[in-house]
């Protein structure tokens, strides 16, 4: 039996990761900017632009230059152990009909390690926030490949080592923030990533569509 336990054991230590994934949910769905309510849950949500805020172990705020994110929440009402997934979510914007579907954390992920190929930020420049401020840095070379030459120039391997690091905090900010597939016998909330490349100023309509086993709902973020 002591093998079985042992067994066990793993499986929910390698599940325990998933079930602390996301956000801390607000007290309640009208503690969010918007909120909702559908057949058999209530929903908040708020429209972050394009920054991950990642408090606590963090602190710091990281900007992706191809996704727009938001925060969900889902708190169920008639059904104990509501499923949750950001599947569940669409996007509308500016009163278009097509609806976006939402990105993965991965290639959010992607993108804050890699922004010097996004074309959205000014060459040599990186931004990067958090409590001590805005910062500034020039942009590190990316390997595109081991080995590649153009990621190793001379004299850049302080700025690249400080590049580096914030970029990979930014892409763990990204996967640890994000709303995960699972149940949701009590509230659950995280981050979802939609891919759109256009200026924020442009938005001038954006409809969150939720469709999934709590009902329907539109939510008008802005």
């Amino acid at each position: 039996m002591y093998p079985e336990a042992v067994k066990i054991l793993a499986v929910w230590l390698a599940f325990l990761p998933l079930l602390s994934a996301g956000t801390q949910p607000k007290p309640s769905a009208a503690d969010y900017a918007v909120s909702g309510k559908a057949a058999w849950a209530s929903l908040g949500a708020e429209f972050l632009g394009r920054g991950i805020d990642a408090p606590g172990q963090h602190d710091a705020s990281f900007y992706t230059t191809n996704y727009l994110v938001l925060e969900v929440a889902v708190f169920p009402s008639d059904k104990p152990g509501l499923p949750v997934s950001p599947g569940h979510f669409r996007l509308r914007l500016n009163g278009a009909t097509r609806e976006w579907a939402p990105a993965t954390a991965g290639m959010v992920a992607a993108d804050l390690r890699n922004p010097e190929y996004s074309g959205d930020r000014p060459p040599g420049v990186q931004v990067g926030g958090g409590i001590g401020g805005v910062v500034i840095a020039p942009r590190r070379p990316t390997e595109r490949f081991p080995g590649d030459p153009a990621g190793r120039r001379p004299g850049t391997q302080t700025t690249s080592d400080q590049s580096s690091t914030y970029a990979d905090r930014g892409a763990k900010a990204a996967h640890e923030l994000a709303l995960q597939d699972g149940p949701g016998g009590s509230a659950r909330s995280g981050l979802i990533y939609f891919n759109w490349k256009g200026k924020l100023k442009d938005l001038k309509k954006i409809e969150l569509v939720y469709d999934g086993p709590g009902g329907q709902a539109v939510l008008r973020l802005r």
